[in-house]
């Protein structure tokens, strides 16, 4: 009988387990991979910033209880760094490999060890640096302040120049255009009888090259095209300026719909740009429904949707346009969204996953489909199928998963190789074939970060013969030919690309 009711046991255990296990499926919607929390007992510690995420997949965030964080990615902490100060922002990842970071007076240059580098402290003029650094290519750290200047600093922190914008104002985080010019916001403090608000344009010795007046203020940086064109809003239009200064067109919302202080655009692949805000019905008393915006590059309206009607106030920071042409962004109604745009309408907005408090950050997408956000008391890390982002000029905030605000010559090529490293992916070969393979396409990606167009070309070129050896033994014909022939497309596009730019110079 002991023996019978163990064996029963097992069986109605084993029946209970399988119910749970389909119940789960059924009834989940989102696969969240894992959660860091980086609250105390006081509760404070959120992630306002949104995650950088380096080459090797380690994401670096900050967080309001002044420690910075490098987490792996499977989620555990790799290493932490207590700041002191408040982190409201993003880091950013230099090409030395640096992770750059304000926090109060400081500017801080972490080794991927969790090592400090370099600092810069400026408390003697009560500086406070605002806002995430911009990284050009030869590793020039720009960054915004309170002192109504921008900062430019050597990659180890020694100073290079200041910009003054000739009036006390809160300089907002710069962006750089493939020509090295900056663009940035100031907006005089708060309160001022003669309110100033301008997008200034500096080259990359600190002259000024143009401004242009703001209707209102928005602290959201600007996103760029990838002919150039500068996208920035305000509390109530989309404005799309050429790399001149001049107006080429401007978007107005309708209604009550309103772009937030954070609102910044992210751009898709076929160049629609995308802005989330809120809708204020009169009579709301400051609450509403979050919206998100799809605009066409001819300013025209595309198409607008509504995503949540728990009447909180919106969406408060850029989405993210994923490589399968979905758009995902947070929310202040505590979840997390995607929509799928089809061209004139999108999809109902689909609910990746609820959080415990109001999103305020912008996601990453990593190349392996994971999204990485920060939340009000963790990170989050959940699956979207999305390898990578998509491929255009600003698909993430601050253009890309280093957050270095920086538009890169090569980024469209890039979205090829992203695509090529997809398609490998999603064949499941063995893990050491697809290993190998997908090693190769890294370099070659990587290589582009670093302007080594041969070394790119060669990596590919290197990938083409391994497919080729392996065309009919573990890759059936058609997939290797398929393969060698995106190859062969990257590698020609490359080596036009390069001859058009040497020749422009």
């Amino acid at each position: 009988m002991p023996a019978r009711r163990t064996r029963s046991s097992q069986i109605c255990l084993a029946f209970a387990l399988f119910f749970a296990f389909l119940f789960f499926q059924t009834n989940t919607s989102f696969c969240a991979n894992w959660e860091f929390y980086t609250v105390g007992q006081n509760l404070l510690g959120g992630v306002p910033g949104s995650p950088a995420v380096g080459d090797d997949g380690t994401i670096y965030v900050g967080a309001l209880n002044g420690n910075f964080y490098a987490l792996n990615p499977n989620g555990t902490l790799k290493w932490s760094y207590p700041l002191y100060d408040p982190i409201g922002y993003s880091s950013a990842i230099g090409p030395n490999g640096a992770i750059y970071v304000g926090a109060g007076h400081t500017l801080w240059a972490f080794n991927p060890n969790g090592t400090v580098r370099y600092a810069n402290t400026y408390d003697s003029g009560d500086c406070l640096f605002l806002g995430g650094p911009a990284i050009e290519d030869d590793g020039t750290v720009y960054i915004g302040s309170n002192t109504s200047k921008l900062y430019a600093f050597n990659s180890d922190l020694t100073p290079k120049w200041t910009y003054g914008v000739g009036f006390e104002a809160f300089v907002g985080e710069p962006v750089i255009g493939s020509d090295g010019t900056v663009y940035f916001k100031a907006s005089t403090f708060q309160g001022n009888s003669s309110p100033q608000r301008r997008i200034f344009a500096i080259d990359k010795y600190g002259s000024w090259k143009w401004d242009w007046s703001l209707e209102s203020w928005s602290e959201a940086p600007p996103a760029i095209g990838r002919d150039g064109t500068i996208y920035y809003t305000d509390s109530l239009k989309l404005h799309a300026l050429d790399q001149g200064g001049h107006k080429k067109w401007e978007f107005t919302t309708e209604g009550h719909i309103q772009f937030t202080l954070h609102s910044s655009p992210a751009i898709g692949a076929d160049g629609t740009i995308y802005v989330t805000g809120q809708d204020l019905p009169a009579g709301t008393s400051g609450t509403g429904y979050g919206v998100i915006y799809a605009i066409n590059p001819d300013g025209s309206k595309k198409w607008v949707h509504i995503h949540s009607d728990s009447n909180e106030v919106g969406s408060h920071n850029a989405p993210a346009v994923g490589a399968n042409g979905s758009i995902y962004f947070g929310s202040r109604d505590t979840n997390i969204y995607k929509v799928v745009d089809h061209g004139t309408y999108p999809t109902q907005s689909v609910l990746l996953g609820p959080t415990e408090g109001q999103v305020n950050s912008s996601p990453a997408i990593g190349h392996d489909g994971t999204l990485y956000i920060g939340c009000a008391y963790s990170v989050r890390a959940m699956d979207t199928g999305s390898y990578g982002p998509a491929n255009s000029s600003w698909p993430l905030y601050r253009a890309n998963l280093k957050r270095t605000a920086k538009v890169k010559p090569w980024a469209i090529v890039q979205g090829h190789i992203r695509y090529l490293r997809q398609l490998v992916h999603a064949y499941h070969l063995a893990s050491g074939t697809e290993n190998s393979l997908v090693s190769k396409l890294d370099s070659a990606f990587k290589s582009l970060d670093r302007l080594e167009v041969t070394a790119s070309a060669n990596m590919l070129k290197a990938f083409g013969n391994e497919v080729s050896a392996l065309k009919n033994k573990k890759i059936p014909i058609r997939q290797a030919d398929a393969w060698i022939v995106e190859a062969r497309k990257i590698i020609s596009s490359l080596e036009s690309d390069d001859r058009k730019m040497i020749s422009s110079k």
